[in-house]
């Protein structure tokens, strides 16, 4: 559930990110759909820390591990209000949770304590490598179409989203679990 979860609000975030950046519109509305979609970008983040803590302590950590990234998540969300040029601190929390995710699921993967923990590690890797593109600002690509750091970071995030869900699969599958 948990990271059915997080692709849920991932989903949202997509969508809402889309129409911000896919249909020409006011400053005005963009800014009210920018605002909101701060809040499922905060829960992605944070349930990734609680799905990376589910997999190493197991659910008796969910009661503690929940409460607390749903607090950090919604604060997040204040801040980006309060501060609405602070797309910093969106990417440092991101990091901080991939960073988190990533030395789990590589001691996982080498421990062999986990199936899927390479294709899990992987994915993280190519969603980090996205984020590196986006930080690229004079990045532009001609693939059929025109895309910027934005919009390469977009498409190199999908098939780092596509690995990293194909190992959690794994891993739900091996663990005795139906999909």
């Amino acid at each position: 559930m948990i990271w059915a979860a997080v692709l849920l609000f991932m989903a949202i975030a997509s969508l809402l990110g889309g129409i911000s950046h896919g249909f020409v519109t006011s400053e005005k509305i963009n800014a009210m759909l920018w605002h909101p979609l701060n809040l499922p970008l905060a829960l992605t983040n944070g349930l990734v820390i609680v799905g990376v803590t589910y997999d190493i302590k197991g659910s008796a950590s969910l009661h503690i591990v929940l409460p607390i990234i749903v607090v950090v998540s919604v604060l997040f969300f204040a801040l980006t209000i309060y501060f609405p040029e602070g797309f910093i601190v969106f990417i440092v929390y991101q990091l901080l949770a991939m960073l988190f995710a990533l030395a789990t699921y590589v001691t996982l993967a080498y421990r062999q304590q986990l199936p899927g923990a390479w294709l899990i590690t992987a994915g993280i890797l190519i969603s980090i490598a996205g984020a590196v593109i986006q930080t690229q600002k004079t990045l532009h690509v001609q693939i059929i179409w025109q895309f910027n750091n934005n919009g390469l970071y977009h498409i190199v995030q999908m098939v780092g989203v596509i690995v990293w869900v194909i190992g959690l699969r794994k891993a739900f599958i091996t663990q005795g679990n139906r999909p």
